[in-house]
């Protein structure tokens, strides 16, 4: 007697492991405080990845302006804040008040890792209050090395990547990588990412993100930095991580580069607080998805990987 074949499941679909590891790669990107990976490129020294972040919760005045930068190193200058009277420069103007941020693990990672390089980072704004004082016009910026940050809504409105949001709907400004010289490593001892305090240049690291505010009312933000980096570790510290054999192949990295460079500069910024927000709303679905495999339900950020 001849029994029937058993059936397969036909919404069981199969990810090739490269396939999976460059989807986790382009989650990590896309949403970095939800996730964390390494760079599959094949071509790493054993590595690990962690995630620094900075968190605060700032005032802002009506009529004034107000900048948040970012260029992922840990230098002591990779992040800059600065604030003015609206309509000034605020990244030169004598009377605009300027203010460098350090990573509070600096330290430790400096004495942990020899080299880092970003996988990446994200600046999220969020108002804090009501809606009786939410006003206010958040923009955003992506700049490339060796360039200056607008410091003025009219710099930032001529600016070729930006994008706007009411500050109710509050803001998220991703890093994306554009090309190869974005994944390289640089030493944990190398000089800032940014150029000083009164003068927001980006320098030959990485590329830098802006946000801008041009407050209405006088009102509470949170001001949230966060930054995913993979790290070789120093010699004498290979105890105390669990680095990994590099996987992957540069051409799945290429690949990844080619996906986010299609996307256009628009996709960099997107609203907090919208029906479809953020790149894993509207971005991730668009490259995930169409890579074959589905979404993969990955485990969140934090910690070493």
């Amino acid at each position: 007697m001849n029994r029937p074949a058993p059936r397969r499941n036909k919404g069981t679909k199969r990810v090739s492991p490269s396939n999976k590891l460059r989807q986790q790669y382009l989650r990590a990107v896309a949403d970095p405080c939800k996730y964390i990976s390494r760079i599959p490129d094949g071509m790493s020294p054993p590595s690990t990845s962690f995630q620094l972040t900075l968190e605060s919760v700032q005032s802002v005045t009506a009529g004034k302006d107000y900048l948040w930068t970012m260029a992922p190193t840990v230098g002591t200058t990779s992040i800059e804040e600065h604030n003015g009277n609206a309509g000034v420069d605020v990244t030169n103007d004598a009377s605009a008040v300027h203010t460098a941020r350090d990573w509070a693990q600096k330290a430790s990672v400096i004495s942990l890792f020899s080299h880092v390089r970003v996988v990446g980072a994200c600046i999220d704004i969020e108002h804090v209050g009501t809606t009786s004082n939410d006003g206010g016009l958040l923009l955003s910026s992506y700049c490339p090395r060796n360039t200056t940050i607008p410091g003025s809504v009219s710099l930032f409105m001529a600016h070729y990547s930006t994008r706007d949001f009411p500050l109710r709907n509050g803001i998220r400004v991703r890093w994306l990588p554009q090309d190869v010289k974005d994944i390289d490593y640089f030493a944990t001892s190398s000089g800032a990412g940014l150029g000083g305090t009164n003068n927001a240049t980006v320098q030959d690291v990485v590329p830098a993100i802006a946000a801008f505010l041009t407050a209405t009312v006088t009102t509470n933000i949170m001001v949230r930095y966060t930054v995913t980096f993979e790290g070789i570790p120093s010699g004498q510290t290979l105890n105390l991580v669990d680095p990994k054999p590099s996987a992957g192949s540069f051409d799945l990295v290429s690949s990844a580069l080619r996906s986010f460079a299609s996307l256009g500069l628009n996709q960099y910024a997107s609203a907090l607080f919208t029906g479809a927000t953020g790149i894993a709303g509207a971005m991730a679905v668009q490259m995930l998805q169409g890579q074959g495999g589905g979404l993969l339900p990955l485990g969140p950020a934090g910690g070493f990987q």
